[in-house]
């Protein structure tokens, strides 16, 4: 891995940032469009949470949305 890569995965908070409802979830799904894994270890759930809070890139939006999911 090259040296400025700090980690084997990324999320791009700034590009990216989607709201989905249930409805729109299973749309999805039936299309073969996304698909259910597995849950999130809640380590990794937790650092994923935890970079949003701090991106530069994230729109406040997003970052209360967080913030009111983990009580903050």
């Amino acid at each position: 891995m090259p040296t400025f890569i700090r980690h084997p995965s990324v999320i791009a908070y700034k590009k990216y940032p989607r709201e989905y409802d249930s409805n729109q979830i299973a749309k999805l799904m039936s299309l073969r469009m996304c698909k259910y894994k597995s849950p999130f270890p809640p380590d990794i759930l937790r650092n994923i949470q935890d970079g949003a809070l701090v991106s530069p890139n994230l729109k406040n939006k997003y970052k209360n949305y967080v913030r009111g999911y983990l009580g903050l």
